[in-house]
């Protein structure tokens, strides 16, 4: 009879903590240039990161970012998180670069 209570709210706890990394995932997925001009991406999203990015120039670098991918057509777009580093300067998008790489080593696990 405890174990019941203790296993519902063991279950409970895994739900909140995957649900929190499930938008994560969502948000560094929109990264990908094949859907960064399909959907707006939230800089809030990334606060997880902000010990590792620069919050402050995160917006205007996701804009130039989405404005990069505009002018391609959806065939020739990245549709990859390795596919789009690939594509991504390290120099012009440090943020990006950082935050595509942590959206591959998810895929890694």
């Amino acid at each position: 009879a405890i174990a019941i209570p203790f296993y519902d709210d063991f279950i409970s706890q895994l739900k909140e903590r995957f649900s929190k990394h499930k938008i994560i995932l969502l948000s560094l997925y929109l990264l990908i240039p094949k859907m960064c001009v399909k959907s707006s991406i939230l800089e809030l999203d990334f606060s997880l990161y902000s010990n590792f990015i620069n919050v402050d120039s995160l917006p205007s670098e996701i804009k130039l970012w989405e404005r990069k991918w505009i002018a391609f057509k959806d065939t020739n777009r990245p549709n990859t998180a390795i596919e789009s580093l690939n594509y991504c300067n390290p120099e012009l998008f440090p943020n990006i670069h950082f935050l595509l790489k942590v959206l591959h080593c998810w895929f890694l696990q």
